[in-house]
C-alpha cells in the first residue's frame, strides 16, 4: 500500500476506514491520496477478512474533489492520473461481496 500522510487508513474488525485527513483544504486529493485510498482498496481485494470499505474525511468535510493545482501539473506528466487509477480500482473492487456472505432470505 502507498502510504500519504493524509489518508489515515484503520481497520475495525471487518471494516477497512480509509479517512481523507487534510481539512485545511477541505480534504482536496491529490496523487499521494488517490494513491494511498487505491491500495486500500487492494488491500480489501485481496483480504477475506475485510467485508466493507468505508470512506471519510476529516474536519468535518468529506472531500472537495481533486486538488486543481495537482491535476493541472500532472496533465502535463506522462502516465495515467492517479485519479483514473483509483476510479477503475473502485469500480472492480468486490468488496463487500457475495462470495464472504450468505444471501439474505
Amino acid at each position: 500500500m502507498t502510504p500519504s500522510p493524509n489518508v489515515k487508513i484503520t481497520r475495525d474488525g471487518a471494516v477497512l476506514c480509509v479517512t481523507f485527513d487534510r481539512p485545511d483544504k477541505k480534504n482536496a486529493l491529490n496523487r499521494a491520496m488517490y494513491m494511498a485510498a487505491t491500495g486500500a482498496l487492494r488491500q480489501a481485494g485481496c483480504d477475506r477478512s475485510i467485508g466493507a470499505v468505508v470512506f471519510a474525511g476529516s474536519g468535518g468535510v468529506f472531500t472537495a474533489g481533486n486538488d486543481i493545482t495537482d491535476f493541472l501539473k500532472a496533465s502535463a506528466e506522462p502516465g495515467e492520473f492517479p485519479a483514473f487509477t483509483f476510479i477503475k480500482t473502485l469500480a472492480a473492487c468486490e468488496t463487500p461481496s457475495s462470495r464472504r456472505s450468505k444471501a439474505l432470505p
